[in-house]
This record gives structure tokens, C-alpha cells and sequence, in this order.
């Protein structure tokens, strides 16, 4: 069975990094991209994902925060790892909300989100 993923950010230099890190660790997984929370949101209620690696800020100030929100009004427990510059209270208000982990996006290590998802993408 394929695993799929999206990655949401606003910034294509971030997203595709993204992808390049877990293409690397992911070889079979198949992974979507998206520039905006309202696409997130709108992808993820319609399709079947193993794991969202979304930015807080993209359309507007915490729109990672509010697409999280709504995914889990909705009922979808997707594993949702949220990855912002901003600190501590996003961490906070994400954890809260039912996001799965934060990452400092300053302070960003690939090494770290790969061992996190792998419990939902299996070793390759």
C-alpha cells in the first residue's frame, strides 16, 4: 500500500526541501504539495493521508494553526507535525489543537522529523 503525505507551505524553497528529505528517507512514499492552509485543509479532508508537515504561517499569520483546527473538527486524526519560526506559544496553541509535534523552523532538523514520521512510514 502507498503511503502519501502533504506538505504545505507558502515558500517553495521550504516545501521542496521537504520533499527532498523525505524522498530521500521515503523512496515509496508519495508526497503532495501545497502553497496555501485552505488547500491543506481541503486536500486532507478529501484524500488519505499517513502524515501533514504544514508551516504556520502561509496565506496569513497562524494559518497552519487554523487548518490544524479545522482538520480536527472535522475528526481526522492525521499525524500533523507543524513547523514554525515563530516560539513558544505557536508550540503551545499547536499541541493544544492536536498537532503530533512542533518544530522550530529556525532551528530545523531534518534528522529528527524523519525518526518522528517513520512510526507512520514504515523504514525504508
Amino acid at each position: 500500500m502507498v503511503k502519501n503525505v502533504i506538505v504545505a507551505d507558502d515558500r517553495e524553497n521550504w516545501r521542496k526541501m521537504y520533499v527532498a528529505v523525505l524522498s530521500s528517507a521515503f523512496p515509496d512514499v508519495h508526497i503532495d504539495e501545497v502553497e496555501t492552509g485552505s488547500d491543506l485543509v481541503k486536500r486532507v479532508l478529501e484524500g488519505n493521508y499517513s502524515v501533514v508537515i504544514s508551516d504556520n504561517d502561509m496565506e496569513s499569520r497562524n494559518n497552519g494553526l487554523e487548518a490544524l483546527q479545522q482538520i480536527r473538527l472535522s475528526g481526522n486524526n492525521v499525524p500533523f507535525y507543524l513547523v514554525s519560526a515563530k516560539g513558544s506559544a505557536v508550540e503551545r496553541d499547536a499541541i493544544s489543537y492536536g498537532a503530533t509535534c512542533f518544530y522550530n523552523k529556525v532551528l530545523f532538523d531534518s534528522d529528527k522529523l524523519i525518526a518522528d514520521i517513520t512510526q507512520y512510514l514504515g523504514k525504508n
